[in-house]
C-alpha cells in the first residue's frame, strides 16, 4: 500500500474543497457541521528576518487564504527579492499541502506543523537566507517528506519536538537535512525532543548534532540532583526502532529493519545533561540504529542515568580523519558492572548505564583516539573514567 492510498482509507473527520486542488484528508477533528479555519495574520515576533509573515490558523492547509497576503497568495507563491520568513504562533495547526521554498520559519509554543501529505509538502529553506528552523512547537512527518536547510541551522528548544505521525502499516520514512542541528534546554519543566525512527533519517552536512542542557543542575529539588527530575527537563534525542505499528494496534513486520540513522559532518556534542536513547527499545531489528560521527565524539554530560545506548551503533566513517572519543563511565574494572550500576556519580545519584554502549565502529583509515578530559562522573586523573562498550570493531 502507498502513503496516499492509507491516508484515503482513514475516516475523514472533515473535507475542505478549492478550485483547483482535490480534496485532502484533515487533521481537525470537525465538531461542527461546517468549518472555516480561524486565522488572524500579523506582525512577527521583533528580531525575526523580514521580510516575515506569521498567522496563529487552525486547522488550515498552507495554501489557504490565512496570510493576509492577498487571495490565493502564501508563503512560496509570493515572489520577493529575499523570500518570506514565516511565523506559526499558539494555537496554530498548518498541514503543509505544497511544496514550499521560504527564508525561514519558526514554530512558536502551542503551534504544531504536520507535514504527512502523500506526495507533496516538502519544506525547503531558501540558500543564503541564513534564516534557518526554529521550533519551539511541533513538527510532525510522515510519508517520505524531506525537510531541507542547506546553510542554516535546525534548532528544537522551549518544548518543541520532531517525530513522526505513524501511519498504520507504513514506514515513516523522512529525511531532515541541515547545516547543523542542535536541541537546547530552555528552563526547568521544558523538553526539547527528537525522535528518529522508521527509515527516518537526519543529516548535517558541515556541523555538528549538540545536545546542549546547560543549566538543567540547576532544576535539582533542594537535597536532590537533576537526575531526580526524571529525564523530562534535558534535551532528549531518541533514534530508535521501528514505530510503525499495524491497525489493530501489533507491530509491523513490513518495517522490521527498518531503524532511523542520524549521519554527522561534524561532531557529535552533549553539554551538562542530554537523554540520549539509542536503540533502546525492544522492537526486532535486523540491524541496530546508527549514528556516523565524522568529527569527534564529544561528550560532556554529567548524567548517567539518562543515557541508553546499550543496541546502537556509534560509527567513524572511512575518512582517514583523525577522532576524538571522550570517555565518560566511572572505571570499575574488567566486571559486568561496569555497564549497569547504581554507584553514585559526580551529579547523579540514580542506577545508570555508565555511559557505556553497544557497538563502537572505527572503520579503516580513520584513527580516534579515547581520552579523560573532562569529569563526567569521577575525575579526569588517570584511571578515573573508562568506556564499557560490549562491541569494539
Amino acid at each position: 500500500m502507498l502513503c496516499g492510498d492509507l491516508l484515503e482509507e482513514k475516516p475523514m473527520s472533515r473535507t475542505l474543497t478549492r478550485i483547483g486542488l482535490s480534496m485532502r484528508w484533515l487533521f481537525l477533528s470537525a465538531l461542527l457541521a461546517s468549518y472555516v479555519p480561524s486565522a488572524q495574520a500579523g506582525p512577527c515576533t521583533a528580531g525575526l528576518p523580514t521580510p516575515c509573515v506569521s498567522t496563529n490558523a487552525v486547522g488550515a492547509n498552507w495554501s489557504d487564504d490565512i496570510w493576509g497576503l492577498g487571495a490565493g497568495n502564501y508563503p512560496d507563491n509570493i515572489v520577493s527579492v529575499s523570500g518570506l520568513f514565516v511565523e506559526l504562533l499558539s494555537p496554530a495547526s498548518i498541514r503543509l499541502d505544497t511544496n514550499v521554498l521560504i527564508a525561514g520559519l519558526a514554530v512558536r509554543p502551542g503551534a504544531t506543523l504536520l507535514m504527512t501529505e502523500p506526495l507533496v509538502g516538502d519544506l525547503t529553506i531558501k540558500s543564503g537566507a541564513n534564516g534557518g528552523i526554529i521550533n519551539e512547537g511541533a513538527i510532525r512527518v510522515a510519508c517520505g517528506r524531506a525537510i531541507t536547510v542547506p546553510d542554516g541551522s535546525f534548532t528544537v528548544s522551549e518544548n518543541g519536538s520532531y517525530d513522526a505521525d505513524p501511519i498504520p502499516d507504513v514506514a515513516t520514512t523522512v529525511s531532515l537535512t541541515a547545516q547543523d542541528v542542535s536541541l537546547l534546554f530552555s528552563g526547568c519543566g521544558k523538553t526539547a525532543r527528537m525522535v528518529i525512527s522508521d527509515g527516518m533519517t537526519v543529516t548535517t552536512t558541515g556541523g555538528d548534532l549538540v545536545l546542549n542542557g546547560t543549566g538543567v543542575l540547576a532544576c535539582a529539588p533542594p537535597g536532590g540532583n537533576a537526575a531526580s527530575l526524571g529525564g523530562k527537563t534535558p534535551p532528549i534525542l531518541k533514534v530508535a526502532s521501528p514505530t510503525t505499528v499495524l491497525a489493530s494496534g501489533q507491530g509491523s513486520s513490513a518495517a522490521v529493519g527498518v531503524v532511523g540513522q542520524i549521519n554527522i559532518a561534524g561532531s557529535f556534542r552533549m553539554i551538562e545533561g542530554a537523554e540520549v536513547c539509542v536503540g533502546c527499545d525492544e522492537r526486532p531489528v535486523t540491524a541496530p540504529p546508527s549514528i556516523v560521527v565524522n568529527g569527534d565524539f564529544d561528550n560532556r554530560s554529567v548524567l548517567p542515568s539518562f543515557f541508553r545506548w546499550a543496541r546502537g551503533e556509534l560509527i567513524f566513517p572511512a575518512t582517514g580523519v583523525a577522532h576524538k572519543f571522550e570517555v565518560a563511565g566511572l572505571d570499575l574494572g574488567p566486571v559486568i558492572e561496569g555497564f549497569s550500576t547504581n554507584i553514585d556519580t559526580l551529579f547523579d545519584t540514580n542506577a545508570h548505564t555508565n555511559f557505556a554502549m553497544g557497538t563502537v565502529v572505527v572503520s579503516a583509515n580513520s584513527q580516534v583516539t579515547f581520552q579523560n578530559t573532562f569529569p563526567n562522573t569521577a575525575g579526569i586523573e588517570l584511571g578515573a573514567e573508562a568506556l564499557y562498550v560490549r562491541k569494539l570493531s
